[in-house]
């Protein structure tokens, strides 16, 4: 029941709103509200001012920081005016659509969710908000008629849609996107000289030094430095066998962790010059995919969600479709050039 609230929680209307961008807009002196008739849903009229409300409402649980911001509200506004809209079309028709039915939210309840999203000062909280105690009041039983409504007709025909077959298929297809990745961890010390002869003993005084002294790369640099010869310590390496250069893999595969490799004559793709390396493996690791029972639940819940996301847009399309709202005919309501909020 907890995972079930948690998912129903995730597809609330609060957590699918466009945060604000950033950075923010200067602050200005004025907010204009282009105030008018949106749409009319089952004979309810909503205005600009009444979409206003809510988004007032919701920033006020996600962004209280910024209430106080013109420039904020107005980024916010612009973002989020018409999911709001549409939001508050669904509401209503699922309103209508509940007519009827024994659906019991007590006052008790409604009065607990009021404390709860606006603090114990509830009167000043809406006040600052300019919202009434009975529009607030009226905002929460209708969340909470959708919520019932929305687990009836849409949540539950998710969730018995998603079998233990369905999660399965789903793992197995991550798994053949996500092959797993051999990753390597390695250094190089690498010893240029003007002979090849001189590189070679210089390079088998290293390899000695790094083996049997246990010196470290740098060391090792140190001790053997000399005129004419470059002795280099290459950063930390840790790449994934996709990315791994192919001389270096063919020496790789041959050391165990935490051993150096013999030397190794090279040619340096850089400069065409001869070079003597001596590898050091770090580590070694093969990143499989998580196994199926560590993920299943996750899987499981994220198919849970799309799956109550898809019904829940079926359900207020049918919605529409029965109650007779032209959406096309909003849309087409409204001036071309209608600009709901102005900064100036």
């Amino acid at each position: 029941m907890k995972r079930l609230l948690a998912l129903l929680l995730a597809l609330s209307p609060l957590a699918v709103h466009a945060n604000i961008p950033y950075p923010l807009m200067e602050e200005t002196e004025e907010l204009i509200v282009n105030n008018r008739i949106l749409a009319n849903v089952h004979g309810k009229a909503f205005s600009l001012l009444d979409v206003m409300k809510q988004m007032d409402v919701h920033m006020s649980q996600r962004y209280p920081q910024y209430l106080d911001s013109k420039a904020a509200r107005y980024q916010y506004y612009m973002q989020n005016w018409k999911p709001i809209l549409d939001e508050m079309i669904n509401t209503e028709l699922i309103m209508a659509d509940a007519e009827g039915k024994d659906l019991k939210i007590s006052d008790s309840d409604v009065r607990e969710t009021m404390q709860e999203r606006f603090g114990p000062n509830v009167i000043s909280t809406l006040d600052a908000l300019n919202v009434t105690y009975e529009e607030a009041k009226t905002m929460i039983y209708q969340e909470k008629i959708v919520q019932q409504m929305t687990w009836f007709k849409a949540n539950s025909r998710a969730l018995q849609g998603i079998s233990p077959q369905e999660v399965k298929k789903t793992y197995k297809e991550y798994v053949q996107k996500n092959p797993p990745v051999e990753e390597w961890k390695y250094q190089v010390l690498s010893i240029r000289a003007p002979q090849a002869d001189v590189g070679q003993l210089i390079a088998d005084k290293a390899f000695a030094l790094l083996s049997k002294e246990k010196k470290s790369f740098q060391d090792t640099a140190e001790t053997l430095k000399q005129e004419g010869i470059a002795i280099q310590v290459s950063q930390d390496y840790a790449v994934t066998d996709k990315e791994v250069a192919k001389s270096h893999k063919e020496v790789l595969m041959n050391l165990t962790k935490g051993s150096f490799s013999p030397p190794v004559s090279q040619v340096s793709r850089a400069d065409k010059t001869n070079v003597y390396r001596i590898f050091y493996l770090k580590d070694h690791v093969m990143h499989e995919p998580p196994p199926f029972e560590k993920v299943a639940m996750n899987i499981e819940n994220q198919l849970i969600q799309q799956a109550m996301a898809r019904e829940t847009a079926v359900y207020a399309s049918k919605l529409r479709q029965r109650y007779n709202f032209d959406e096309k005919h909003m849309r087409e309501s409204l001036p071309p050039d209608f600009v709901p909020f102005v900064l100036k």
